[in-house]
């Protein structure tokens, strides 16, 4: 029989669980999974119960608690679904074109594009998100503290790993910024230091072919690798079979989600799926690590442990740093003779050079020929603990740079001047007006491989990924804070349109939400709408080769997360301003359906919290007790309806970041100057 006690401490439980996750979701580039879990808290009273009673049971240790409680989770687990986003679109669906065309053109739309590679997300109810986040608290964080500094991504926060219980705190996993950032500049510092000391460096890039859908994880070998992990003061057997129901629920969940997709993915990763070229396993069930759970963050990192261990005790580089899938060493002189690594190594040398670093030392083995070609050989992981061919290597993901200490070094200075500039480069204001997008870096041109800066060398040219975010981020700040459109605003955002419009569209999918937001902050309603249908024409254009029916589903899954990504850019905005800048009409009867399924979502947004926190005009405004308005109107002080000025109590203790003090003393330094009529609006002004 339960007690009063008993009944807080499981709320507190799932209060704190649930901020972790919302945090963690929060901060993901995943629309779907964002309005999820915004829709789960808005109507989440009937769940909660069920999640609580849940998080009893198994809290209970009991065989049998868990057993009452078998059938919610299955049903959870049996909702389980995923979407499909894709890789990459390209204009030409034919691989064996050469690479040596002799047309180059400007024109980026076409009656049809074509879906090169797709990836299954999973969708999963918000319970098992929750129970996800337990099972990282209760097991990851011991697979996580197996893993060495040699390991960048997704390490779980210094807070979980030190107070374990007892951390109340809304972290899960270290900033993402941060360790992407010393991955990479790590690896240049240890070159550098190598090549002040005279030595020459080999650096290499190692990346992983479909790493997520490779992996099948050993669920038995979790809970052998954290069995004598075990809080003595509290009951042990209790914590041993929590740590075995949690364990048991995920790999319901791996299960699940790999039976899901495993029709479709025979047509769209055949070279994964299919019967001659995936074992089944010791337990005789495929299953591969779900896109999307965050602790497959974790288990993603823990699989390849081994190789971690055998790459730093045998190869023994002067660095080593892997980031999921990725990896890059940095090999200095003393590992081989004066004369090996002074000559000059050329592509045709590459394959004798990796039989030597790795494939001699057991952490590489050539794939069969049915795997490789002449041209391309391919290497997959030999390592004791990954299971065989399983995890593979194509040649030409592997790239190597050859540094002389005697020779320029300006690769090495040019590349750690743009991680820096990366880090840093997010200041709040463009520095001059912007019509001209070639002044921002947007563009590269890609020249033929033996080519010179001559115009019968240019093979193409590409728009610059980060280039292009940060531009967007700069224009949106600097909106933001000015609170009206910019001088050059309507000439900047006419170029944007024509140098973004077609396969572009397609291929920046998560900047969508940031164009949207661009014109709202910018107060261009129209452009919105035409930008809107633009990327909706565009979508049904695609094509997929392997596979029509991921085809359709690719598509409408797009069409959806454009929705989503509009949706969250209107929750900026009070329902009046929504009706203004919605590309469809509530009141219009063919469009009334499509507007209030956008209008649902970009509330679950706003009264979840969940939108962007950045955009917002003044510092906690969407922290403020029944306040509907805009939130990106920066005369918003002075309207007569934010008379009161009080946080919500539930918006604060559900908030999905950290807020910062600083935040907090503008609030109140806002607040007190409109009590004394000390504010003036900006037409006034």
């Amino acid at each position: 029989m339960s007690t009063e006690n008993d009944d807080n401490n499981n709320l507190k439980l799932y209060n704190r669980l649930y901020k972790k996750l919302k945090q963690t979701i929060y901060y993901t580039p995943d629309l779907c999974s964002q309005e999820a879990l915004a829709r789960y808290e808005l109507n989440e009273k009937e769940e909660k119960n069920q999640v609580i009673k849940v998080l009893k049971a198994l809290s209970g240790g009991s065989p049998s608690d868990f057993e009452e409680i078998n059938n919610i989770v299955n049903d959870w687990i049996n909702r389980i679904d995923y979407h499909i986003l894709p890789k990459s679109v390209v204009f030409d669906d034919n691989k064996s074109k050469s690479l040596s065309e002799r047309t180059v053109s400007n024109v980026t739309s076409s009656p049809e594009y074509f879906i090169d590679g797709i990836n299954y997300f999973i969708d999963i109810p918000v319970p098992l998100l929750i129970l996800d986040v337990w099972w990282i608290t209760k097991i990851g964080v011991f697979l996580d503290q197996e893993l060495g500094d040699c390991c960048y991504a997704n390490r779980i926060h210094d807070l979980v790993i030190s107070k374990k219980n007892n951390d109340n705190s809304s972290h899960l996993f270290k900033k993402y910024i941060n360790q992407y950032n010393d991955w990479r500049s790590n690896a240049m510092k240890s070159a550098k230091e190598a090549v002040t000391n005279h030595e020459n460096t080999l650096i290499f890039s190692l990346d992983f072919a479909n790493y997520f859908y490779s992996i099948d994880i050993d669920f038995k070998k979790i809970l052998d690798s954290v069995e004598n992990k075990l809080d003595l003061s509290n009951n042990i057997a209790s914590q041993a079979n929590l740590r075995n129901n949690l364990n048991k629920i995920l790999e319901k969940i791996h299960i699940r989600s790999t039976d899901l997709i495993k029709e479709p993915a025979k047509k769209t990763h055949p070279s994964i799926f299919s019967e001659e070229t995936w074992d089944k396993g010791k337990d005789g069930q495929k299953k591969i690590l779900p896109i999307g759970l965050p602790s497959s963050q974790i288990l993603a990192n823990w699989y390849l442990k081994d190789f971690d261990k055998k790459i730093l005790d045998d190869l023994k580089p002067r660095y080593y740093g892997r980031y999921v899938d990725d990896s890059i060493l940095v090999i200095s002189q003393p590992q081989y003779s004066k004369d090996e690594l002074s000559k000059r190594i050329t592509d045709s040398d590459l394959e004798d050079v990796i039989n030597k670093c790795f494939v001699e030392r057991g952490i590489l083995a050539k794939c069969p020929k049915t795997q490789s070609t002449d041209q391309c050989p391919q290497y997959y992981i030999k390592v004791p603990g990954v299971p065989k061919k399983r995890i593979i290597v194509k040649n030409k993901k592997i790239k190597m740079f050859q540094i002389d200490a005697h020779h320029s070094t300006a690769l090495l200075k040019l590349f750690t001047k743009a991680i820096e500039d990366n880090s840093q480069v997010f200041t709040y204001l463009p520095e001059a007006p912007m019509n001209d997008l070639c002044d921002a870096d947007l563009y590269h041109l890609v020249y033929e491989e033996s080519g010179t800066n001559k115009l019968r060398n240019i093979e193409r040219l590409t728009i610059n990924q980060a280039a292009f975010s940060i531009l967007l981020a700069k224009q949106l700040s600097h909106l933001k804070i000015c609170g009206k459109p910019l001088e050059y605003s309507e000439e900047f955002i006419k170029t944007l349109l024509q140098d973004l419009r077609g396969i572009n569209y397609l291929s920046y999918i998560r900047s969508w939400e940031k164009l949207f937001t661009l014109f709202i902050l910018s107060q261009k309603p129209e452009g919105l709408k035409d930008i809107y249908f633009d990327i909706k024409k565009n979508i049904s254009y695609l094509q997929y080769s392997r596979d029509k029916i991921s085809e359709g589903r690719a598509k409408n899954d797009l069409k959806k997360y454009e929705e989503l990504a509009l949706a969250s850019a209107l929750a900026l905005l009070s329902k009046e301003s929504f009706d203004k800048y919605c590309p469809y009409s509530r009141v219009d009867n063919d469009e009334k359906k499509t507007a209030t399924r956008i209008y649902g979502f970009s509330r679950c947004f706003r009264d979840a919290n969940m939108l962007r926190h950045h955009h917002v005009s003044y510092p906690l405004l969407n922290y403020v007790k029944n306040y509907s308005g805009d939130l990106c109107n920066i005369d918003v002080f002075n309207a007569g309806f934010t008379n009161s000025l009080e946080l919500d109590e539930v918006k604060i203790n559900n908030t999905p970041r950290f807020i910062h003090i600083h935040e907090l003393q503008l609030f109140y330094a806002l607040k007190d100057l409109k009590t004394k009529g000390m504010l003036t609006s900006r037409k006034d002004a």
